[in-house]
């Protein structure tokens, strides 16, 4: 059975400080551009913003996207309650696609052939597709396994070496699947990156979707694990996006911190996994 269009409700957390107004034009004309694709969209039926940044300068842009759904939280909330409000503020649908604010999306048909590809692959809770930079062709190494201590002190502390010690670039190569993944094989994933999920709805009820109680980082390896029980997460290499990713945490002593609180309560809910 082909399910009817108007099936895919999307969410999408935004937040800026404000501070640094050089930095805000082009990343508010990536998401309104972002609002525009989907808005026109015929597979989607609504869509969530939800703003936790500390004013509500975009209210005022987003007027005219009919399916736009806007909610003002006054504080920062988190990435995990901001997707939540899902909940509460749409309607149910077939499918849900939790997605980034710099994200760009080209092929018009992208989203109705995901559709048609969870149509006839039943046993898929979740899908991603090939993410690349926002220019060029590089491509980000989003298909991930279970996160490990030694692979958070790596990429935590240790990023700009990776590239020089053997034993770290293989480490960091087999955690991000790059000899089965990124090419021309569908591949299932336990750790796919919260930029880009496309869900079975009825799936996200069934685990409760994202767990609050992480800030910010592993929600998406959370909710990965927990969707997997249920079904297969793929990334699927046939279907191609870009993505700004601004990496915050790599330079980031305030953001380090928010990912390692976040590692420990990953590692209390699904045991500790040393490497």
């Amino acid at each position: 059975m082909k399910y009817n269009k108007s099936d895919l409700n999307v969410s999408i957390v935004f937040y800026e400080t404000y501070k640094n107004s050089d930095d805000i034009s082009e990343k508010l004309t990536i998401f309104l551009n972002l609002l525009e694709f989907l808005n026109n969209d015929n597979y989607v039926k609504s869509i969530l913003v939800v703003d936790n940044s500390p004013v509500d300068k975009i209210k005022k842009n987003l007027q005219n996207f009919k399916k736009v759904k806007y909610v003002f939280v006054n504080r920062n909330i988190g990435f995990s309650k901001g997707h939540n409000l899902s909940k509460k503020y749409l309607k149910k649908s077939k499918f849900h696609l939790i997605l980034n604010p710099d994200i760009v999306l080209e092929d018009k048909n992208l989203l109705k052939d995901i559709i048609d590809f969870l149509d006839t692959n039943n046993d898929v809770a979740m899908i991603q597709p090939l993410i690349c930079d926002y220019i060029g062709e590089n491509i980000q190494y989003l298909c991930k396994k279970n996160p490990s201590l030694l692979i958070q002190i790596i990429r935590g502390f240790f990023r700009k070496k990776i590239k020089k010690f053997s034993f770290l670039y293989k480490y960091n190569f087999n955690y991000e699947m790059r000899n089965i993944a990124y090419s021309n094989s569908i591949v299932e994933s336990q750790y796919l990156s919260g930029a880009f999920m496309l869900c079975r709805r009825e799936i996200l009820d069934k685990v409760d979707w994202f767990d609050e109680r992480y800030f910010m980082y592993l929600e998406d390896a959370d909710l990965t694990r927990k969707l997997s029980k249920h079904g297969k997460c793929v990334h699927n290499p046939s279907f191609k996006i870009r993505h700004v990713w601004a990496k915050g945490s790599h330079n980031n002593n305030h953001l380090k911190m928010i990912a390692i609180i976040s590692f420990v309560k990953y590692s209390f809910k699904w045991g500790l996994k040393l490497y």
